[in-house]
């Protein structure tokens, strides 16, 4: 499988190197962000564990990074980081907070470092992460409207037995 990439994998990669000895805080970072852009966004979160949602994020984030080279397993791993965001009812319409969330707590963790082509290689990869994501999204919810369609149509066989 070929994926071409809009972005600069290498310097993705390096820029991750920069800030993974620091992946808790950017995660933290990251969403003190996500509730500054959109403080309404709270109310998603109220019951979560941030320091296992942290955690998670950070082993997505260097799982997703360090298989640029592989991108079978990529795309089955970003499709299936969709199907968990459709389970825990994270919509599509959030991921422009969190892409401006994202970059800036690239920003953030890079200082001196960050460009306008580091900005845009992340931005880059960003996008074609959430297109992925999106995927599995769409996979889930089309899984869910299938299941739902065969036990209403069980149910109506089962009422035509019955009648």
């Amino acid at each position: 499988m070929v994926i071409n990439y809009r972005f600069d994998t290498q310097a993705i990669k390096e820029s991750f190197y920069r800030i993974e000895p620091n992946l808790t805080n950017f995660w933290r970072t990251f969403f003190d962000n996500v509730f500054i852009i959109e403080p309404d966004m709270q109310k998603l979160f109220r019951h979560v564990d941030f320091e296992n949602l942290n955690a998670l994020a950070s082993r997505a984030m260097t799982i997703a990074v360090k298989n640029l080279n592989q991108p079978s397993y990529l795309k089955y791993y970003l499709r299936g980081l969709g199907e968990y965001q459709f389970k825990v009812d994270i919509s599509e319409v959030y991921f422009p907070v969190f892409e401006q969330a994202f970059l800036e707590a690239l920003e953030t963790y890079h200082l001196n470092n960050w460009n306008q082509e580091l900005e845009n290689n992340w931005r880059e990869f960003f996008h074609f992460a959430f297109d992925l994501i999106s995927d599995g999204m769409t996979d889930a919810t089309l899984r869910r409207e299938f299941e739902e369609f065969m036990e209403a149509q069980e149910k109506l066989d089962n009422y035509k037995k019955a009648a």
